[in-house]
């Protein structure tokens, strides 16, 4: 397929008969390019999970029937958090006086492990307050929306 002149337009992940919308749990498809297939929140380890992905462009559809998913590898309980000392937060010397300046306090990567980072990234940080069940509503105090989820204050 053209990518340039004739690009993508939709793909849609379909149950092994190629017709029927895909209602398992096992697997998601993101509904805009580049379309990624995607563990879904039922993924069982070593499982075969028979599908079809039906993709089209302006002039045609293309069917990729036969397609046998199998979740090989598992993200679950890959991270574990680490100890952070005080002190190491402590040395960045926040000063609030006469006025805050943007500084970088750490990332992610100071406060978790993870033994499978090259095929399970952190996709996705929230700053919480001490309970961890509210985000955290102090404005001066930033997390960056991709990794490294840097923490900074302005």
């Amino acid at each position: 397929m053209d990518k340039i002149n004739c690009p993508i337009i939709g793909c849609e992940l379909l149950e092994k008969d190629c017709k029927t919308p895909y209602t398992g749990l096992a697997l998601s498809m993101s509904k805009v390019f580049p379309f990624n297939l995607e563990v879904g929140i039922k993924a069982t380890l070593f499982k075969e999970e028979p599908t079809c992905i039906k993709c089209k462009n302006a002039y045609m559809d293309l069917t990729y029937d036969k397609l046998a998913v199998i979740q090989t590898g598992s993200c679950k309980d890959v991270l574990s958090s680490k100890t952070v000392n005080q002190k190491t937060l402590d040395s960045k010397m926040l000063e609030w006086k006469p006025k805050p300046t943007k500084v970088t306090i750490d990332n992610a990567e100071t406060f978790f492990n993870n033994r499978r980072e090259s095929i399970c990234p952190i996709t996705k940080c929230n700053l919480m307050k001490e309970d961890c069940k509210t985000k955290n509503a102090n404005k001066n105090v930033k997390l960056s929306d991709k990794w490294p989820y840097e923490i900074t204050t302005d």
